[in-house]
C-alpha cells in the first residue's frame, strides 16, 4: 500500500523544461502561436470589411419629374400635382439590403409642402444601383398664389416650377 502511494504521488510530479532546451522546439509552438493570432486577426478584420454596414445613397438626377395628374381649381385657389421622383438607389454593402420606407418632402420656396410616404418595400441586390420611383403628391394653396396664377397663364414657359425635395 505505502509503494502505490508514492506511484500516484509521482504520477504527479511536473516537470519545468527551460525555453533554452530546444528538444520541445519552443520556437515552433511559438511560430505556431503567432500564426494562429495573425490568421483569426485577419479573419476579423476582412468580416469588418465586407459585413460592415455602409450607407445606402439616395440621388435623383432627374430635373423634370413625371406628371401622373395634375388637379387645378381656380375657385378654391387649389391646385394638386402628383408627380413620379425618380430616385438612383445605390446599395454598397457585400449583402442585400431593403427599403422600407422613403419619406419625401417637398419645398417651394422653402415653405413645406406636403409630405409625402412611401411604405412600399424594395430588395436592392448587392453592390447593385437600382431606379426607384416614388409618387409624390404637390398641393399648392393660397400661400401660392403666384404658383397658381403661373398655372393659367397661357404662355408656356411659365409652367416650370422649381420644387426641392429633401
Amino acid at each position: 500500500m505505502h509503494r502505490s502511494r508514492l506511484c500516484e504521488k509521482r504520477a504527479e510530479y511536473v516537470a519545468l523544461i527551460p525555453l533554452t532546451d530546444h528538444r520541445l522546439r519552443p520556437r515552433r509552438i511559438c511560430l505556431k502561436l503567432f500564426g494562429s493570432v495573425v490568421i483569426c486577426s485577419l479573419v476579423f478584420t476582412l468580416l469588418l470589411i465586407f459585413l460592415f454596414p455602409r450607407t445606402i445613397y439616395l440621388r435623383s438626377s432627374v430635373y423634370k419629374l413625371i406628371t401622373v395628374s395634375a388637379i387645378a381649381n381656380m375657385q378654391d385657389n387649389v391646385i394638386d400635382l402628383t408627380v413620379i421622383n425618380q430616385i438612383n438607389v445605390s446599395n454598397p454593402n457585400f449583402v442585400p439590403a431593403m427599403v422600407n420606407k422613403v419619406i419625401i418632402s417637398p419645398k417651394y420656396r422653402s415653405v413645406d409642402l406636403q409630405e409625402t410616404v412611401n411604405n412600399s418595400i424594395h430588395m436592392l441586390p448587392l453592390r447593385s444601383e437600382t431606379l426607384l420611383n416614388v409618387s409624390t403628391k404637390l398641393r399648392f394653396e393660397h400661400k401660392h398664389f403666384d404658383v397658381i396664377k403661373l398655372c393659367f397663364m397661357k404662355l408656356p414657359y411659365f409652367h416650370d416650377i422649381y420644387v426641392t425635395f429633401t
